[in-house]
């Protein structure tokens, strides 16, 4: 039996959602904000307006819906890639540092979000 293209093959459910975030390089004080275009408990996907070093470390500061408190994790830089026809790029993260209440709130809005 073959293997259907559109099974989701992740572990981890990812929503296509936009929200607010900051970020900042590991180790530097002040935070850029940034665009969240889908998430996951795994990593997320984020839009800036500058170019990020691919393996770049970021303290994440996220605004969720369902929270009333920005979440902070750690993610790691997958690849960045310019948006053609832009000044933006595109940057996928891997969650590498998370506390359990981010966790929980991360859980909580892509399970809002799929029901």
């Amino acid at each position: 039996m073959a293997d259907n293209p559109n099974t989701e093959k992740r572990k981890y459910a990812r929503i296509n959602e936009a929200f607010k975030a900051e970020y900042r390089l590991e180790k530097e004080e002040k935070y850029s904000e940034c665009g969240i275009n889908n998430i996951s408990l795994a990593g997320m996907l984020i839009t800036t307006d500058k170019e990020i070093s691919k393996e770049a470390i970021l303290d994440m500061a996220l605004q969720l819906p369902l929270s009333n408190v920005k979440e902070n994790l750690t993610a790691v830089v997958l690849d960045c890639k310019k948006i053609p026809g832009t000044k933006y790029f595109n940057s996928r993260l891997k969650i590498v540092k998370i506390d359990n209440k981010a966790r929980d709130a991360i859980l909580q809005t892509v399970g809002y979000y799929i029901m």
